[in-house]
């Protein structure tokens, strides 16, 4: 790749003292470009031509060209080949956003599938939009994804023109499987860098106040996607069993902070109404359940035969912005039922919903609850708590801003009755089993962080104890809190905790969250992730409760 030299042509210059002691401080992310490919390749993408000066400075084999770069079933598709053109072996495709979309701090992000073999090397990478300009190192480069041969290890790393006018890198990876769906992004502000898999931190990079010489990254950065074949870190020995090989990108998203846009990008979704109805038998996976032609208007299929514990999931939904949604279900039940959704394999639990029987297994009726999201991607799950339901689809809108973020149930718009005799019970989610049961539908994902004088142990997860309601769910101080006497009206152990007193499982206590045996001081502001308040670091509720 052009101006690309790797860590092993490099000496190392750390940029400060990094700590994991926990999990990365959550930001509200707002959409502001993407690129879904279910309708080809957009226009923001520029392709590139040929070997570029010297094999694009790492010696790489390949030759570049436009018709490597294909949408298959709405994802690109970059496929590197075993062909001679222009008097090089093998072919593949490079692309950029350079001089149509370039971003300033945000997260960036990618879910991507890459092949495995000797001499590949895909990658998800930026370079300052000034590069034309001082040239690289100068400009910057962030590798937010990079994979050779077939090590099972990722890489993210920085590269730059440090304060001593010296070339510097700094570089973290993570082992996974590569060859399966991965989300590879980062989040960039003006003090750090941080790289992620699938959510999980796995390396920071410090660049406040442009130490050792890192002013290049707070300059506007560009996008590029591309699979070279061979080169100074894969090395030439190329597998060509392997061809032809595909790096598969299921989209690219950005997002930044609080709705503000450092972006050139004439797409933002700011506070645009956003809504996305997913037919239930599309799911990514299930357990469980089966599918059914319905009788409900439209047509199509349902999923029936949905029993206690089964569950459906679906991969790599879109929250273009934080705040308030309504989730619709459409449902059809002869005794009735519970359901609960969740986000990422059950780690948050939006919260549940009652289904009344409708009548028979094709009268459908269209239910609906209220969540609080942030911003960002992620696997949503719905599990049947209860099954014998079905379910034709689930339809998630935005409602702009939230004035409570407990999930209200309210059955809506009784639709087409018909007869079936489906003996249905299924739904599948990555969710794994809820442990909120609530009689008023508990919201426990945007709950959120906030220790105060006395919180709720609501079967296992705490809350905020609201100060001006005794009965049900409410919204206070920007989080959900529960009442008292609701709280303690719950069967169990649980109820109202003090200073003293500690929850029976999440770890937390009204001032204290056990994080995985070292204990920390729970955030009074800090809604989600870490925080750093009253001059010590703290996590919040809602990541205590996460563990």
């Amino acid at each position: 790749m052009m101006f690309k030299a790797k860590i092993i042509q490099a000496a190392v210059v750390l940029i400060g003292t990094l700590s994991f002691t926990g999990p990365a401080r959550a930001q509200q992310w707002q959409l502001v470009w993407a690129d879904e490919f279910s309708n080809g390749i957009s226009n923001d993408w520029v392709f590139e031509t040929g070997n570029g000066s010297g094999g694009w400075g790492n010696n790489e084999l390949q030759y570049y060209q436009r018709d490597n770069a294909t949408v298959e079933n709405g994802e690109l598709v970059i496929t590197a080949r075993r062909e001679s053109v222009a008097d090089y072996n093998y072919t593949s495709a490079r692309m950029k956003t350079q001089g149509r979309q370039q971003f300033r701090f945000g997260r960036i992000e990618a879910r991507m599938k890459l092949p495995s073999g000797m001499g590949l090397w895909p990658a998800f990478w930026m370079l300052g939009s000034n590069i034309d300009s001082v040239n690289w190192p100068y400009c910057g480069e962030i590798d937010i994804m990079e994979h050779v041969n077939t090590d099972p290890t990722v890489h993210g790393t920085i590269h730059w023109q440090d304060h001593t006018d010296n070339y510097a890198y700094y570089g973290g990876s993570i082992d996974i499987d590569p060859t399966t769906y991965h989300v590879y992004s980062v989040e960039w502000n003006g003090e750090a860098i941080k790289w992620y898999v699938d959510g999980s931190l796995y390396h920071e990079a410090n660049i406040a106040a442009g130490i050792n010489g890192t002013d290049e990254f707070q300059n506007d950065f560009f996008l590029l996607l591309n699979m070279a074949v061979g080169g100074n870190w894969p090395g030439f020995d190329i597998d060509e069993t392997q061809l032809p090989a595909q790096m598969r990108v299921d989209y690219v998203r950005v997002y930044q902070a609080g709705g503000s846009s450092s972006s050139s990008s004439s797409s933002s979704s700011s506070g645009a109404p956003f809504s996305r109805l997913v037919e239930a038998e599309t799911y990514s996976a299930m357990s469980g359940v089966d599918t059914e032609t319905t009788s409900d208007e439209g047509g199509g299929e349902n999923v029936g035969w949905i029993d206690d514990g089964d569950w459906l999931a679906y991969a790599g939904i879109a929250v273009p912005y934080s705040g308030a949604y309504k989730v619709e279900y459409r449902v059809a039940s002869p005794n009735g039922g519970v359901l609960s959704l969740d986000l990422n394999a059950g780690s948050i639990v939006l919260g549940t919903l009652p289904i009344a029987a409708t009548g028979g297994w094709q009268n459908w009726r269209t239910l609906e609850q209220t969540v609080e999201l942030t911003a960002g991607t992620y696997d949503f799950g719905i599990y049947a708590q209860t099954g014998g339901w079905n379910l034709n689809w689930w339809r998630l809108s935005s409602i702009g801003a939230s004035s409570s973020s407990s999930s209200s149930s309210s059955s809506s718009s009784s639709a087409s009755s018909a007869s079936s005799s489906s003996s249905s019970s299924s739904s599948s989610s990555s969710s794994s089993s809820s442990s909120s049961s609530s009689s008023s539908s508990s919201s426990s994902s945007s709950s959120s962080s906030g220790a105060s004088a006395q919180q709720c142990n609501w079967y296992g997860r705490l809350y905020l104890l609201c100060a001006a309601s005794d009965y049900g769910w409410s919204w206070e101080n920007n989080q959900s809190c529960i009442g008292r006497v609701t709280c303690e009206a719950q069967f169990g152990d649980g109820g109202v905790v003090g200073a003293s007193s500690s929850s029976s499982s999440s770890g937390g206590s009204a001032g204290i969250c056990n994080w995985y045996g070292t204990n920390y001081p729970l955030c009074v502001q800090t809604q989600n992730g870490w925080g750093y308040e009253n001059g010590a670091s703290c996590i919040s509720l809602a990541t205590c409760n996460s563990q």
